[in-house]
């Protein structure tokens, strides 16, 4: 028996067939793709995700660091601070203690021994600059009298020049850790003790009229030390007290 298939039948089989497969690969393909997208897109916002995690880790690092360099910068300015305010009212003592002329201190009551313990002491004086002026203190004062009374004067002198070194030279070295007020005020402080020692290192050579000039002069400069004194604690403890409250509130 034959089985005659006509062609137009055929041809519509086959159309269908191919119409089939054309579709089922542009599915297969589409449904690749899309899963492509989906995935380099996934793939992507992954490594944005890592990079912002990446960013706000080195930035919290960051800020954490930068707080803790601020709370360790406020606490040495805590330590610097009083250090410095200690040390020029140790030199604003013994550049006022200067004693010029007829203010000289009588020293005619005590011994060898006890002179020789307040140099060493208070004047940080080595035996070897003073040896020689008190090996007949005891024997014979009233002779030697005047010479040390001019040793002492020297004596002074030079420990308020060396408190005043030492005051600038912590001012320097801690200068990182100074407001500009604090810094300008210290500045002028150290000035102002300078010159009024300047001025009584040249005070005994001074004729009478220039004596009393000088002397109003000093007093005018150590009223305005005085004064400065308070402004410049004040000052200090504002800016340690803004310090703290910052360093509490993070």
């Amino acid at each position: 028996m034959n089985i005659e298939i006509e062609p137009i039948s055929f041809t519509l089989s086959l159309t269908a067939i191919l119409t089939a497969f054309l579709a089922a690969v542009w599915w297969l393909a589409r449904n690749y793709a899309t899963k492509r997208v989906e995935y380099e897109f996934q793939k992507r916002i992954e490594k944005h995700k890592s990079e912002l995690q990446s960013i706000f880790n080195f930035n919290n690092f960051g800020f954490g660091r930068k707080l803790q360099e601020f709370n360790l910068f406020i606490t040495k300015k805590h330590e610097v601070y009083p250090i410095l305010f200690e040390l020029y009212l140790k030199a604003d003592g013994y550049v006022g203690g200067l004693r010029g002329l007829q203010t000289a201190h009588n020293y005619l009551p005590y011994s060898a021994k006890q002179i020789e313990l307040i140099l060493v002491e208070d004047y940080q004086m080595p035996r070897v600059y003073f040896e020689d002026i008190l090996r007949n203190w005891d024997s014979d004062k009233e002779a030697l009298e005047e010479k040390f009374l001019d040793f002492m004067k020297n004596a002074e002198l030079q420990r308020a020049k060396r408190a005043l070194a030492e005051a600038k030279n912590n001012t320097l070295i801690y200068g990182i850790y100074l407001s500009s007020e604090i810094a300008d005020s210290l500045k002028e402080l150290h000035k102002l003790l300078n010159e009024y020692v300047f001025n009584f290192f040249i005070l005994e050579e001074s004729d009478a009229t220039e004596q009393r000039e000088l002397k109003a002069e000093m007093r005018k400069i150590k009223g305005k030390v005085t004064n400065m004194f308070p402004e410049i604690k004040r000052s200090m403890q504002e800016e340690l007290g803004r310090g703290d409250k910052f360093a509490q509130s993070n």
